[in-house]
């Protein structure tokens, strides 16, 4: 990647990071809220130049007729692998707690990563300048227990719709709840969380995904494969042990991000 052990944190509201990225000719901006979808053209016009202004007075970019420059070099990198990743990555973590989601944009040089954009707010881009900052970052942010577990228990196969649903907090239906291995009822019983990653390949267009995702307690460890299709599709529920759900997600980043994939043991 980039400058060895450079990192820094660079905060920027969304019409700074839309109005920025469009400089490199970044349009879809996955994890960012658009401040300016469905609004009329010229409003659009009036807020992009008083943006660029202000991004000016701030020091952040200078401009000179048609060019425009940016005066911060982390921030031009930043907003660069924003704009132009070779892959994102999508963390989500839901459970007894407060779900989260956060997202990797990671590029040749950089990485950077923020929570997901609900609203106007700043948002704090982190942006990191190794592969292994990278990595590290991104296994805190998975979350996944660290105690080593033993497979244990029989896989199954149910409902793709109703087991998102039991993740949301609903409760399983009679039909869903027969489905269960007796070992996943168990730990459905106990204090879980459910962690999933989506590796995303933005140098296609439209962009090839992979989604992982896994179920733990602090006894327990279960890789959900899902099998994409309609209304009908399953989801495959298997116990697992630390070394196999490393193995699958390196697996998965491999085939985008060779390079950030060596780095997660």
């Amino acid at each position: 990647m980039g400058r060895a052990g450079h990192s820094a944190d660079i905060t920027l509201s969304s019409r700074d990071i839309v109005f920025l990225a469009g400089l490199f000719g970044g349009t879809e901006l996955v994890g960012i809220r658009d401040p300016f979808r469905g609004r009329p053209a010229e409003d659009v016009d009036k807020e992009l130049k008083s943006t660029r202004d202000s991004l000016v007075e701030r020091g952040l970019i200078s401009i000179s007729g048609e060019d425009v420059a940016f005066l911060d070099p982390d921030l031009q990198a930043a907003v660069g692998a924003i704009a132009r990743p070779a892959c994102t990555l999508i963390v989500h973590r839901s459970g007894s707690g407060a779900g989260a989601t956060k997202f990797f944009h990671v590029s040749r040089y950089y990485s950077v990563s923020h929570p997901l954009q609900e609203d106007e707010n700043e948002l704090t881009l982190h942006l990191v300048s190794t592969v292994t900052q990278a990595a590290r970052e991104l296994l805190g942010a998975l979350s996944l227990p660290r105690s080593d577990l033993t497979p244990r228990g029989e896989p199954f196969t149910c409902r793709t719709d109703g087991f998102l649903a039991l993740l949301r907090g609903a409760s399983p239906d009679m039909d869903l709840l027969a489905t269960f291995s007796d070992d996943f009822k168990t730990s459905l019983a106990e204090n879980w969380a459910y962690t999933s990653l989506v590796c995303l390949d933005r140098s296609k267009e439209p962009a090839n995904a992979n989604v992982i995702g896994f179920f733990y307690t602090d006894n327990s460890l279960w890789k959900i494969e899902p099998a994409l299709g309609g209304k009908d599709s399953k989801v495959t529920v298997r116990p697992c042990g630390n070394a196999d759900a490393m193995a699958s997600i390196r697996r998965d980043i491999s085939e985008y991000l060779p390079e950030l994939s060596m780095r997660l043991f």
